[in-house]
């Protein structure tokens, strides 16, 4: 998925022409599918790199971070952009690479015993040629007492059938691609505040400028200076002027800090002037919670402030509008009741927090108070009696429990049942429980009776006489 931020027709263009160029090149005939030579799949990285960053006067700006970093999960500190090599052929040649990890991971269960003695892992301790290497073409050297015994209590304990590849990696031993996955990916270290950089709440040019902020990639005087280009820096929000960097930029320039001060001042965060803009950022993202809507608030306000901050530096050297102080924080709140509205209701609001959602003109979403119900067990009607079944699994699904009890009119105790079937689902085991009550009824001439139960899944089945999942 390429996200498009700063992307213009010339851009959609040269995809298109190259996009072109590789079908042209495998329909007709000049090429097969799954075979595009590596040149053209760098091309189409090239152009995609091209198109994330944007160019000028057709010339591509400077990529700022490498292309494999942007490919990397947002919860990794990239962007999720795909690589084309990932498709057909490519593709599947990419999974038998990774055989061996597999087969590293996972563990031959025998029965028939068709498994290779030497090279495969049979054991808990691995393959006997990893642990035991060959001397020479038939010797080898011996596998000594401890191992022996490793060996015969695992042969010793072979049942009937194929023999069995059991994936390690998981309880059940059953083989998963997301298991597997954790030991293919180089994954770099986790981005802790990705959940507000990328929050769903956000536009999505929102975090993208974030994203570039954190990762050093606006294009302030002090950055184009590392990269060995001499020039005369001059910001544009301090009159007596002073170099822009992104820490000046965002946080300690007049317009940054006033603006800062303001949020600080409506959300009751101090504001501590000799901070930097991150240090600053990842304070705000450590008050913040998920659990509230003011708390939410605070983790994607950064965000906002960070965006229209960056505009406004944008709007003022490119075409030398300065808006005021008041009017940038007008468009700021405008921003965070556009985002608010977005945000999940709470169920309980202190009166501090009231107050500052409604300094920032926010509506307040509150839930509506739920209504409780007492719900208690009732004795049936004379001559009749009361069935109540129940049933469970550990997992879903897994090992299964299923229980009942009957009692009399007077709530006294008929005969009650428990017991431990077979793996399954957790509905499969709702129904066994209502089985097994019903028989023990029948058994006992027991005709009157009221069935209780809490899945309204099987209590709908039984009423309607058939399992919408087979039908």
């Amino acid at each position: 998925m390429v996200i498009f931020v700063n992307g213009g027709k010339s851009s959609v263009s040269e995809i298109v022409d190259a996009s072109t160029s590789l079908i042209d090149y495998i329909v007709l005939g000049r090429g097969v599918p799954g075979q595009v030579p590596k040149l053209v799949l760098l091309q189409f990285n090239k152009l995609f790199s091209t198109f994330f960053w944007g160019s000028i006067n057709g010339s591509p700006k400077r990529k700022l971070i490498k292309w494999e970093r942007l490919c990397k999960p947002v919860d990794e500190g990239g962007h999720l952009l795909e690589i084309c090599p990932s498709r057909g052929t490519r593709f599947w040649k990419a999974i038998v690479k990774e055989i061996h990890v597999v087969l590293s991971h996972s563990k031959w269960k025998i029965k028939e015993g068709n498994v290779l003695l030497w090279r495969d892992s049979w054991l808990n301790s691995g393959p006997l040629m990893e642990q035991y290497p060959m001397v020479g073409d038939l010797e080898l050297k011996l596998v000594g007492p401890e191992k022996k015994e490793e060996i015969v209590n695992e042969i010793s304990s072979g049942r009937t059938g194929k023999d069995q590849l059991i994936w390690l990696e998981n309880s059940n031993g059953s083989f998963t691609t997301k298991t597997a996955w954790s030991f293919v990916w180089i994954s770099n270290p986790k981005c802790q505040w990705s959940d507000w950089i990328w929050n769903s709440a956000l536009p999505k040019k929102f975090s993208v400028l974030m994203w570039k902020a954190l990762n050093s990639c606006l294009v302030v005087d002090n950055r184009i200076r590392r990269l060995g280009v001499s020039l005369v820096s001059k910001c544009e929000c301090c009159r007596e002027g002073a170099v822009e960097d992104i820490n000046h930029e965002l946080y300690s320039g007049n317009i940054a800090k006033a603006i800062c001060k303001f949020s600080s001042n409506t959300l009751g965060i101090p504001f501590v002037p000799f901070r930097s803009w991150r240090a600053t950022v990842e304070a705000w993202f450590r008050r913040a919670s998920k659990s509230s809507q003011l708390g939410t608030l605070i983790g994607v306000i950064p965000v906002i402030i960070t965006w229209n901050l960056w505009k406004w530096r944008c709007t003022t050297r490119m075409e030398g509008r300065k808006e005021k102080v008041q009017v940038l924080w007008r468009l700021i709140k405008y921003w965070i009741n556009w985002v608010g509205i977005k945000i999940h209701k709470d169920s309980r609001l202190v009166e501090k927090d009231v107050q500052i959602l409604k300094s920032l003109n926010l509506s307040i979403n509150s839930k509506k108070n739920e209504i409780l119900m007492a719900v208690r067990w009732e004795r049936p009607k004379k001559d009749w009696f009361k069935l109540n079944v129940d049933g469970s699994s550990i997992n879903n699904p897994e090992i299964l429990g299923a229980r009942g009890v009957v009692r009399n009119e007077l709530g006294k105790m008929v005969f009650a049942i428990a017991e431990s079937i077979r793996s399954g689902s957790n509905n499969l085991a709702e129904v066994i429980a209502l089985r097994r009550g019903l028989e023990h009824c029948k058994r006992l001439g027991l005709n009157n009776i009221i069935i209780e139960m809490d899945s309204l899944l099987v209590a709908n089945w039984v009423q309607d006489g058939r399992c919408s999942l087979w039908t």
